[in-house]
């Protein structure tokens, strides 16, 4: 019996894009032109860590996982990522949640 394998496809979402934010924590979630993306920051006791989860609507899967220590790292991973955010409520929303979590 042959076997096909199947591309995983991305989580449920909506079509579209999501924000929520708590004191420790900010979720994103939006539909581009290729792919599906998720992206969430955690306050850790290292610093704020960031996952990126990409689904591509040709069944390839991304997932990009860090931490930033500092605002200086962050300052450069946000400038550097801009357009990798088409969800430009969560890209602010992003910047200020970093900025807020992480010392100068």
């Amino acid at each position: 019996m042959a076997r096909r394998s199947r591309a995983i496809h991305a989580p449920s979402a909506p079509s579209s894009p999501t924000l929520t934010r708590r004191d420790t924590e900010v979720h994103a979630s939006w539909h581009g032109p290729r792919a599906f993306s998720e992206l969430r920051l955690f306050v850790t006791s290292h610093g704020v860590q960031v996952t990126l989860g990409t689904w591509h609507h040709d069944g390839n899967v991304v997932e990009e996982t860090f931490t930033l220590h500092s605002r200086a790292q962050f300052d450069a991973w946000h400038a550097a990522s801009a357009t990798k955010f088409e969800h430009a409520v969560a890209h602010d929303e992003i910047r200020r949640f970093g900025h807020a979590s992480l010392p100068d």
